[in-house]
């Protein structure tokens, strides 16, 4: 609990919820359930004033985290407030209080802003409709997915604007290189694509560009249409001020004009580390290495827990053009890997949806934190259920296609039989894991989704005492005689935040 809470609690004192609107150009709108002085710790030590007058009509949080998705959790409140000043006429003087960030949080009294309960950040404002003074404002709060971020890559960087032309003049059919990015080979693909260059200094080495960086492995195998020509040692230098990776040869027909497509197999990794000393080759140091470059707000303090666990998750993306490091973490992690995005006041963090060693955070019984059933036991949906799921991996750059696929079934997993006894087979629509080279990762793919989605659920509603806080996504053990339930549980659903309703999904049954 935050430092002030339990003596609060004590003198029969309830948090404030306290809503913050902050303007483009600086102005704050502070309001609560009852007015309050709010101390700040660090660099800003002004004191917040927050009027009263606020009403939380409706606050929700939910996660589901044995969805496919990937997508943050819906986390919204409407809110209302009568103001002494107007807030109509504000947004007629251009404030644009429609494109203001809002942040709602709870705060004990005593406690200083840094130390606040945040429920909901990293917002937009919808539905409003704004009142003049001493009428009701009322708009809804949403957290919403940041919409882009900086870029892994530089599309002005191009190929044939930096390299001359070959030295080769014979080499009429040589990779065309007109307004071709310089590629990234980010963790270790299963196949890159190579360009040709031609002899660059008539030295009768003829070579094959690979990456637009310095690559960190020392050997990548080579492939002419598919078919291994040998292992080659990489060379980084640069160009222009900019580094780049190459390989050659001076043997006629290996990697001159005369031979087909050369594609790339970088198993021991492309671009390095942060430290540049070791290649990335998991998706755990790509997630790191994204979230990195993206220039967002990152918790992470938050995330680390799905950064070391997808540690064991080998991988790698090839990039032909630059992309937004938020849509490569969408595109390759959150697609395959069981991590759900969110929000929270201090940035972006993920979500390590994967329950089987969950973390548990207390206890929870009936009687003494749920202090009262808020509805029936209900079960998940057999709609929501999943036994079979086809993973398709390995994907080849030249060919355009996936080289692999695993299914995990019935026949090959001891939850999916379990769950296809019960309910009949119910497979999922194929995976197609463009991050993912091998197949034992892939198969790990399959088993995220059967060992989450292979039979329904229990889940339990519950008043929860001010005394636990629970958040979105923690684990507890929930102890409910009267449901005969003693078992981990993960919080899916708060619901209000005076007297918060709070859903417990039980852990019981394929993990």
């Amino acid at each position: 609990m935050t430092p002030n809470a339990r003596t609060a609690l004590a003198a029969g004192r309830r948090p404030v919820v306290v809503c913050l609107l902050r303007l483009r150009g600086g102005t704050v709108y502070a309001f609560g359930t009852e007015q309050i002085e709010i101390p700040q710790r660090g660099i800003d030590t002004a004191t917040i004033q927050a009027s009263a007058g606020l009403v939380v009509d409706d606050m929700e949080s939910a996660l589901d985290p044995f969805a496919l998705t990937g997508e943050t959790s819906l986390t919204q409140a409407q809110v209302s407030v009568v103001l002494p000043t107007s807030l109509a006429g504000a947004q007629g003087d251009w404030r644009y209080i429609g494109a203001a960030t809002a942040e709602l949080a709870r705060v004990w009294p005593g406690d200083a802003w840094q130390d606040r309960e945040s429920l909901l950040a990293g917002t937009r404002l919808a539905g409003v409709s704004l009142g003049i003074a001493g009428e009701q404002t009322t708009f809804t709060i949403e957290a919403v997915r940041s919409p882009s971020s900086a870029m892994i890559g530089d599309a002005s960087r191009t190929i044939g604007a930096d390299f001359p032309a070959p030295i080769d003049v014979a080499a009429a059919d040589l990779t065309s290189l007109e307004g071709v990015e310089y590629p990234q080979i980010h963790g270790a693909p299963y196949r890159s694509v190579g360009f040709k260059i031609g002899e660059v200094d008539a030295d009768n080495y003829d070579r094959v560009l690979i990456a637009g960086h310095h690559v960190v492995a020392a050997l990548v195998s080579a492939y002419n249409d598919g078919v291994l020509i040998a292992s080659f040692s990489v060379l980084n230098t640069s160009i222009n001020g900019q580094d780049y990776a190459y390989i050659r040869s001076n043997v006629a027909g290996t990697l001159d004009a005369s031979t087909g497509a050369i594609t790339i197999g970088p198993t021991g990794g492309g671009i390095a580390n942060a430290a540049g000393t070791e290649p990335i080759l998991s998706l755990g140091e790509l997630l790191h290495l994204w979230l990195t470059l993206s220039g967002l707000d990152v918790n992470w303090g938050r995330t680390q827990a799905a950064i070391d666990a997808l540690r064991a998750w080998p991988g790698g993306v090839y990039f032909d053009a630059a992309t937004p490091a938020i849509e490569a973490i969408r595109d390759h992690i959150l697609t395959v890997a069981p991590l759900i995005e969110m929000q929270s006041a201090d940035g972006l963090w993920f979500y390590y949806a994967d329950l089987t060693t969950p973390r548990v955070r207390g206890v929870l019984t009936e009687g003494q934190e749920l202090i009262g059933s808020a509805g029936p036991l209900a079960l998940t949906e057999i709609e929501d259920i999943r036994n079979s799921v086809t993973v398709r991996y390995a994907y080849d750059e030249f060919t355009g296609r996936f080289s692999g696929t695993v299914t995990v079934e019935a026949d090959t997993d001891a939850l999916a039989y379990v769950s296809d006894q019960l309910y009949g087979a119910l497979p999922n629509e194929p995976i197609d894991a463009y991050s993912i080279k091998d197949a034992t990762t892939a198969r790990r793919v399959g088993r995220a989704v059967v060992h989450r989605r292979a039979a329904q659920r229990r889940m339990t509603r519950w008043l929860v005492s001010d005394w636990a806080e629970c958040e979105i996504g923690e684990v507890y053990r929930v102890i409910v005689p009267s449901l005969a339930i003693d078992q981990n549980a993960v919080v899916t659903n708060i619901a209000g935040i005076a007297g918060r309703v709070v859903t417990f999904t039980v852990l019981d049954g394929p993990l």
